[in-house]
């Protein structure tokens, strides 16, 4: 099976999770057959229990969203947190976006990416 292939189950077996606790979410979907414990779906699982249990939760997350400026935010956070916990450095450099031009949802200003 291929990891597309994969991906597609876990969107659609994802959507049938309930409550609000995403490793609980994980722990169940993991039980799934097409989930290897070592494999690279669990990428893509993580984030859809997390995304669930915040839909789940009241969250809105059928609104336009700016995947880059999303994925900065949490490359950002992610290098911060392992540099204080893991005793490496990660380097981050300042990021600038360049899809304003395309993007009609763009925020501009609001944007911590916006120049």
């Amino acid at each position: 099976m291929t990891l597309e292939e994969k991906a597609t189950l876990i969107i659609k077996d994802i959507k049938s999770q309930t409550g609000t606790d995403p490793c609980a979410m994980f722990r169940n979907m993991v039980k799934n057959e097409y989930i290897k414990m070592h494999g690279p779906e669990h990428h893509i699982l993580d984030g859809a229990c997390l995304l669930m249990a915040f839909y789940n939760a009241g969250g809105k997350i059928n609104g336009p969203r700016c995947c880059k400026r999303d994925a900065m935010i949490a490359f950002k956070n992610a290098i911060e947190y392992v540099n204080n916990n893991y005793g490496v450095k990660l380097n981050y450099s300042e990021q600038k976006c360049s899809f304003t031009s395309i993007n009609q949802q763009c925020i501009k200003e609001r944007c911590p990416f916006f120049e």
